[in-house]
């Protein structure tokens, strides 16, 4: 692991500043470098404790001096005079206390606390532990579903639930990271930490091309090399993973195959509480037939294979004109490319029904009227997207609403929604230009919140809701329904401007904390333009350090208004069981069945087993056994397939 020295400042507190002051005013030359030890009783100070800490500074011997002492004495007392005040600005900027990062008028964020008046309750543990100078999590994974939990943690410290909020009105778009940085919870790890890995993996499958008669055995040797960057400064909080695997089997019944993997999210402080750049990109692989339900996308036949490369950057500006009214402008350039030839492989073309590629940029700006803490709130937003594309997926989109939210009381609020758009898609003959509204409400307790609303928007009418309930303390029910309207490629893009990393390396919806894909396996990778109907619900259940358990079902409804795809259903669910054998040993059970219309129908059941051992802090090892039985009415697509694999790993 490679550390980087660059100063990780808080947001949060005065006392940072007023230290700094005091050590300017005792600069000194070298052989006078002066000692910042008196400051040390402050290390341990609940202010510190609420927020990220700079790392402190290396011990340095004090100046004998008079003169550097009555000023460093009179810069302590000057910064001990301030501590209430500081303490006060922490009670209420603080992680622990911040307050919601999204919109109550949207779907509520799973990031704000339990204690929030808006949003739903966190959907994340009050015990976070994804986030030290451990390494990430021993299971990663790009399946549907969840892919860790706490039990398999083996970090050292704790790290804060959620990054600090940049922002305090909840009215506005949030404005936060999309992951959170390794070394957040560490004050001493450097600012920057680069970690490149190498790894083999072989495995031995006894169907390698998913066959349903003549099945063809054959090994696989999949040499890899990855690197995690992690940053952690005033400026920059971010956190990329990404690999690049070759494969090579043996017999030779399949071309050998390049493949990259990339989760990479990032936000960038250009001008404090002014100018910020929000960065994000995935590099996966979705499946062209679908069908594929929980099994590892790593096993999709290539011949029903495409890459997906997905990249977004949004440069944000907020202005605040006197102490009612806040602003924030955003332009988001979004591109999504997809195709087997994306790295350069030979072999077969890339299917004809892969994902088309487009470009969009979009522009939207929101005003909030208040800051979202009183009885009344209100916000105006008008969005503006054109998206440039060979394919249906062309189009203009123009929307401008306003929300307004009334609470009767701390525990119920009424929403409601009114506005106009004008969607053009020339490709596809479609046009809708008329008024939208949305109504609904919204509860919030301290174990509970629900938001319901019912109207018509993207031509059509339908119901969206979030809900979180806090079963007991170890035990949390979540479930969100959502319908929305367009491309297959601008779902995808979406998806990831949508979605975060939880703390266990799961990409998650933002706003529920439900796992998301880039798309649903489920569902074929193709061009189309649809209308989509998703539910999801889970259950998370922490048994004490040792037994994590995860349920997650989902049922999906899309129609196709033009293109490639056809109308389809897919519903599934999958139970996993994250256990720590000993500290070193983890261990995941995951079975999973899902179900689909298209294609005939087909069914898919899962089954993962797998065991990772830590043998050193850089050297891990994973053995693992995966089932996929796929049952179709059409008997040709039926096939079995059982895969052995071992995996060594080595990070630097």
């Amino acid at each position: 692991m490679i550390g980087l020295d660059s100063p990780r400042g808080p947001t949060h507190s005065i006392l940072p500043a007023l230290v700094a002051a005091g050590r300017r005013v005792l600069a000194a030359p070298p052989h006078q470098v002066n000692s910042t030890r008196p400051l040390a009783d402050l290390s341990d100070h609940p202010l510190n404790a609420a927020r990220p800490r700079a790392r402190p500074a290396r011990r340095r011997h004090f100046s004998r001096g008079g003169n550097c002492v009555r000023c460093y004495a009179l810069m302590l007392l000057l910064a001990l005079s301030c501590a209430p005040r500081a303490l006060a600005q922490a009670e209420t900027t603080s992680p622990s206390t911040a307050p919601a990062v999204s919109s109550p008028f949207g779907l509520p964020s799973a990031l704000p606390p339990v204690s929030s008046g808006f949003g739903l309750p966190s959907a994340i543990p009050s015990s976070g532990v994804f986030g030290s100078t451990a390494v990430p999590p021993p299971f990663p994974s790009t399946t549907f579903g969840f892919a860790g939990a706490p039990a398999t943690y083996r970090g050292t410290t704790p790290p804060p639930t959620q990054l600090p909020s940049l922002a305090t009105n909840i009215l506005l778009p949030p404005l936060a990271a999309g992951a959170t940085p390794v070394q957040a919870a560490e004050v001493r790890a450097p600012a920057f930490l680069i970690q490149p890995n190498i790894g083999i993996v072989e495995d031995l499958s006894d169907n390698v091309l998913n066959a349903h008669a003549g099945a063809k055995a054959a090994s696989l040797t999949r040499p890899s090399a990855g690197l995690s960057i992690s940053a952690d400064t005033v400026h920059l909080q971010a956190l990329m993973n990404t690999s690049l695997e070759y494969d090579k089997y043996y017999p030779a019944v399949v071309p050998d195959r390049l493949n990259v993997n990339l989760t990479a999210y990032g936000l960038g402080t250009v001008v404090p509480e002014v100018f910020f750049v929000d960065g994000r990109a995935a590099v996966s692989q979705l499946s062209t037939s679908g069908g594929v339900g929980f099994s590892n996308p790593a096993l999709i036949p290539r011949s029903q294979q495409t890459q997906v490369f997905t990249t977004s950057v949004s440069p944000i500006i907020r202005e605040r004109f006197g102490d009612l009214v806040e602003a924030d402008l955003r332009a988001n350039l979004g591109i999504v490319n997809s195709g087997n030839g994306l790295l350069g492989n030979s072999g077969t073309a890339s299917p004809v029904t892969s994902l088309a590629n487009v470009r969009q940029e979009r522009t939207t700006l929101t005003v909030a009227v208040g800051r979202g803490y009183g009885v009344l709130g209100a916000r105006l937003t008008v969005d503006a997207a054109k998206t440039e594309s060979q394919s249906v997926a062309e189009s203009t989109q123009i929307r401008s609403f306003a929300d307004v939210q009334y609470k009767f009381d701390p525990v119920f609020a009424a929403v409601g929604r009114v506005g106009f758009e004008d969607l053009r898609y020339p490709r596809a003959g479609l046009v809708f230009n008329e008024p939208t509204f949305l109504v609904g409400g919204q509860m919030t307790t301290a174990l509970a919140s629900a938001l319901l609303r019912f109207g018509r928007q993207d031509g059509s009418y339908g119901f969206d809701g979030a809900m979180r309930f806090q079963i007991t303390p170890a035990l949390a029910m979540l479930a969100s329904h959502q319908h929305s309207f367009g491309s297959s490629s601008e779902s995808i893009l979406t998806n990831l401007n949508n979605s975060s990393l939880d703390l266990y390396g799961t990409m998650v919806d933002s706003f529920t904390a439900l796992p998301i894909g880039l798309a649903n396996p489920e569902f074929a990778a193709t061009t189309a333009l649809l209308r989509y109907q998703q539910s999801r619900v889970a259950l998370e259940l922490d048994a004490g350090r040792l037994d994590s358990f995860r349920l997650f079902a989902f049922l999906d409804h899309q129609v196709s208004l033009a293109g490639a795809s056809n109308s389809d259903t897919g519903k599934g669910v999958s139970f996993s069981w994250f256990r720590s054998l000993t500290p070193d040993l983890t261990s995941v059970v995951a079975l999973g069945y899902a179900t689909r219309v298209a294609g005939g129908g087909s069914k898919t059941a899962t089954v993962d087993l797998a065991l990772n051992y830590a043998m050193t802090e850089t050297l891990s090892g994973t053995a693992r056994y995966e089932l996929t039985d796929n049952q179709s009415h059409i008997s040709t697509g039926s096939f079995l397939a059982n895969v052995f694999e071992v995996t060594l790993k080595k990070s630097f």
